[in-house]
């Protein structure tokens, strides 16, 4: 759907063959309508001053431009076009990185002022379309589901893996300590308000809590049947 300004002033949206619209929030009136590559936008997301709006296209590629005027400041090119999409964008807590989480499963942090590329990461297998990231209150922790189905906690700062877990055990990085995980009933992380703790259904019917610093878990739930909805 289309994405909201800081201040309510414009509405984004991206169309195919990758053009993005900004129109006027109270009068649908276009602002501008520029082409930024040849594929559909995948993700919008927009500065927390609402300076600059960054787009993940289809062919692989991340877009940062000109709120205001739609003008492009750099494009960044993955590498693996074939399933490279980006499906999860995520500005750090002072807006210095962003986080791009591809459908081929890789983490990047890039510079939101150039582009440059800060570190990456391979966290598993191919990722859901609506693949999510959670931010800690401190900034200095993101968490998200990968495609192994293990909710992965990783330093923002280098991407450093901090934990795995699968709601009922965790580890700090290796992955063969633990059992086959209940793949999650849907892929978004849940926080509590003062975000020490993270909240996860799974297909299985459970509900989990694991500590937000470690990954270790709280408790856990059984709902009595299989799909339940979002915490």
């Amino acid at each position: 759907g289309p994405l909201l300004s800081p201040d309510g002033g414009s509405l984004f949206l991206g169309t195919a063959r990758g053009r993005i619209h900004a129109l006027a929030a109270s009068s649908g009136g276009r602002r501008w309508s520029r082409r930024h590559g040849d594929h559909r936008p995948t993700q919008l997301l927009i500065s927390s001053d609402g300076c600059f709006l960054f787009a993940g296209t289809a062919d692989g590629n991340v877009h940062a431009v000109e709120a205001t005027s739609g003008e492009c400041c750099w494009v960044y090119e993955l590498k693996e076009i074939e399933a490279a999409a980006p499906r999860c964008l995520t500005l750090a807590g002072d807006g210095s990185a962003l986080f791009v989480g591809t459908a081929g499963g890789a983490l990047l942090a890039l510079s939101a002022r150039c582009g440059g590329l800060q570190w990456r990461r391979e966290v598993g297998e191919a990722t859901p379309a609506d693949w999510s990231f959670w931010l800690s209150p401190d900034a200095s922790t993101l968490s998200f589901w990968a495609g192994n189905g293990r909710l992965h906690a990783v330093s923002a700062d280098s991407g450093e893996v901090r934990w795995q877990s699968s709601g009922t055990e965790s580890s700090g990085t290796d992955k063969e300590e633990q059992g086959d995980p209940e793949p999650p009933s849907d892929w978004t992380v849940h926080s509590s308000p003062d975000g020490s703790t993270l909240f996860f259904c799974t297909i299985a019917g459970k509900i989990h809590a694991v500590r937000t610093a470690d990954g270790v878990p709280c408790w856990s739930y059984s709902l009595g049947s299989s799909f339940p909805g979002t915490p």
